[in-house]
């Protein structure tokens, strides 16, 4: 069993028995106090921290408890009255779980959705410069052209404002964060072209070791955003890289991966995207270089995630780097 549903369980039985001690003394203290509060305590415990089903269960047994202390201390009331106040404190438990329930999810996914706005906003105030001052050296570049121009640097330009036209969109449509989805537009796609594709544009480039399979590899995905996605990746790996960056490309009957390895001369901890700064070492240089870092895969990981893949990282030690590992599913 899972460390977490043992938890749950061993909270609930707990709950349980809390019941059972108030119905024991609700039954030894007479007719004349009423314990129904006491009951509807740990209901609302179970239901908040818990979950609904667990607080279903405490209501059952909050008003068998309290049907079994009333029945043993109104020995002169009928049995029928006594079923009918059992029934309804029955009800009124059940409403008290059930809408704790629904509030507790409700603020989880509110809460949710205010960390996915906040990962956008910072994605787009560091990815959103770096297309339009790459748009506007290539349109100098393009100015300053004699006769046609080259057919490279068109191709540089599109690519650019393509870049910019799904910022944009993606900015546009943060309102509709609560799906937590990246519209895709998938089609076939060579990994290997995918991978050359990314790094076409990037400077520092000839810093980049390629293993890429000897024959075609297909997978369906949004060619534009995972090449976005990838370049990202790699981008982030070069900034901080003192040396070499190796982009690996493999794939098995389940899912293809690409796996872009620096060497930093600070690792990013495994799980840390999202997860700076920490306690401890806000305003440290640390601190600063992962802020950095892990800014830089957020769009990355968002993208994968809405192709239904996973980024993980995996820090090699102070000095030695570390590994993004991109896992498309076919």
């Amino acid at each position: 069993m899972l460390p977490a549903m043992r938890r749950r369980v061993t909270l609930t039985a707990l709950s349980l028995a809390a019941i059972a001690a108030i119905g024991l003394v609700d039954q030894a203290s007479g007719p004349d106090y009423g314990f129904s509060l006491f009951y509807m305590l740990v209901v609302a415990y179970a239901a908040w921290f818990l979950g609904r089903w667990p607080g279903v269960l405490c209501s059952l047994a909050g008003a068998g408890m309290w049907l079994f202390a009333d029945v043993a201390t109104h020995q002169t009331t009928p049995i029928v009255a006594s079923v009918w106040n059992g029934f309804t404190r029955l009800v009124m438990f059940l409403v008290i779980a059930v809408l704790l329930d629904r509030v507790r999810v409700s603020s989880e996914r509110l809460r949710e959705v205010d960390k996915e706005r906040e990962e956008f906003l910072a994605v787009l105030e560091r990815e959103l410069p770096g297309p339009v001052e790459g748009l506007a050296a290539l349109t100098d570049r393009l100015g300053r052209t004699n006769g046609a121009p080259d057919a490279a640097l068109v191709d540089e330009i599109r690519r650019r404002v393509a870049d910019l036209r799904f910022l944009a969109r993606e900015f546009v449509s943060l309102g509709d964060l609560q799906h937590r989805r990246i519209t895709l537009e998938r089609s076939e796609v060579d990994a290997g072209e995918l991978v050359r594709g990314a790094v076409a544009g990037i400077e520092g480039r000839d810093r980049i070791v390629f293993t890429l399979p000897t024959e075609p590899v297909r997978l369906s995905a949004d060619a534009h955003r995972l090449r976005l996605a990838i370049a990202g990746v790699v981008r982030s790996a070069l900034q901080h890289s003192t040396d070499y960056v190796t982009i690996a490309v493999d794939t098995d009957a389940a899912e293809m991966s690409f796996d872009v390895t620096d060497r930093g001369r600070v690792a990013i901890a495994p799980g840390a995207v999202g997860a700076y700064p920490i306690a401890g070492e806000r305003g440290t240089p640390r601190a600063a270089v992962m802020v950095d870092r892990v800014r830089g895969l957020q769009l990355a990981r968002l993208i994968v995630q809405a192709h239904g893949g996973s980024l993980v990282v995996e820090g090699h030690g102070p000095r030695l780097g570390s590994t993004v590992r991109i896992r498309i599913p076919h």
